[in-house]
């Protein structure tokens, strides 16, 4: 992520916050990686929007899990 921050010239941080899903990336961003590691934009497009999907679909799951949780200590009289 170093590498490609500098060379793209782009905030470590941001480029981190990308890889991580916590950020969606900016086509100006994408264009920017894409160049610094030498591959298309799409296929940089389709990289950083994976990592968004990848943190959403961990997000749903844990909210479905959390609900599922409260659903059963209800029915059990938990409180």
């Amino acid at each position: 992520m170093d590498a490609a921050s500098v060379l793209a010239g782009i905030d470590t941080a941001t480029v981190s916050r990308i890889c991580s899903g916590q950020a969606r990336a900016t086509p100006k961003t994408i264009v920017r990686l894409a160049r610094a590691l030498g591959i298309g934009a799409r296929q940089m497009a389709r990289i950083t929007d994976q990592a968004w999907r990848d943190r959403e679909d961990r997000q749903t799951r844990d909210q479905d899990e959390a609900v599922r949780c409260l659903d059963i200590d209800a029915m059990a009289g938990v409180r």
